[in-house]
């Protein structure tokens, strides 16, 4: 069997053998595998280039949709609005305006033209007008055990173991001298009447009075009925004239005389 089967390129030189297959079987093999793998390298750069390329845009351009949406600027507000809150909180020393003078004024002239404001003021003056009608009536009649004690210091006064007489307490005589015997006399007893009535009209934010022609009466009633009384009773009762009356007429007695009075 060996002897039979024999190489048929044997016999042939190499010449021929290069003539019938002009190509070698290796160049045939490897020469389009080169051929082959060259364009393959540069189309998988290629793609891979772009695949990655695509996704960025399509990133790029989410984020810009993102950004322009209502929520996003919503919500970049409210980080600004917090970033602005931290950052007063933080810094608690900085620099306040200065107020001026017309700027508290008016402030104060707002806080006082307002509606609680006002009721408040015209209860307080009710109240003030009561205690005032009480302290001076108990002053007529606890006037004499209570003055050589109001007249002391009020050290004195306000010291535990001391009595007064007045309905009121010690305040209550202290007020009531200052007024009675300091000031205008019996002829305080229209300051009740006058607190009351403005007192209920600032309360019921109603006009019962015209102020400017009620202050003048008021007034007029009051320094001139201390001078008429301190007049009458200037030997005694001096209180019922009060310091005022007693000066003035003092004064007219220096001036004129006390016969030509």
């Amino acid at each position: 069997m060996s002897t039979e089967k024999k190489n048929k390129y044997r016999n042939k030189p190499v010449d021929e053998l290069l003539d019938d297959d002009k190509v070698s079987p290796y160049e045939k093999v490897v020469r389009p595998t080169e051929e082959k793998k060259r364009p393959r390298k540069v189309e998988i750069v290629e793609d891979s280039e772009e695949e990655i390329e695509e996704p960025v845009e399509k990133v790029a351009e989410k984020k810009n949709k993102l950004k322009n949406s209502p929520k996003e600027k919503e919500k970049q507000k409210e980080s600004e609005v917090e970033t602005e809150s931290m950052k007063k909180k933080v810094s608690p020393k900085a620099k306040k305006e200065k107020v001026t003078l017309m700027q508290r004024w008016e402030q104060l002239v707002t806080f006082y033209n307002n509606e609680r404001t006002q009721k408040i003021f015209g209860l307080s003056l009710i109240l003030f007008s009561c205690y005032l009608a009480i302290a001076f009536t108990s002053y007529f009649l606890t006037w004499d055990v209570d003055q050589d004690k109001v007249l002391d210091s009020a050290s004195t006064l306000f010291n535990p173991e001391i009595k007064v007489k007045n309905w009121l307490g010690k305040a209550g005589a202290l007020i009531s001298h200052l007024f009675m015997y300091k000031g205008f006399g019996a002829a305080s007893f229209v300051l009740v009447p006058v607190l009351f009535m403005y007192g209920l009209q600032k309360t019921v934010q109603k006009k019962f009075i015209n102020v400017s022609s009620f202050n003048a009466k008021w007034l007029f009633i009051m320094t001139w009925g201390s001078l008429v009384l301190s007049m009458i009773f200037s030997d005694r009762l001096f209180f019922i004239g009060g310091g005022f009356g007693y000066f003035i007429n003092s004064q007219i007695e220096n001036i004129v005389g006390k016969h030509c009075r």
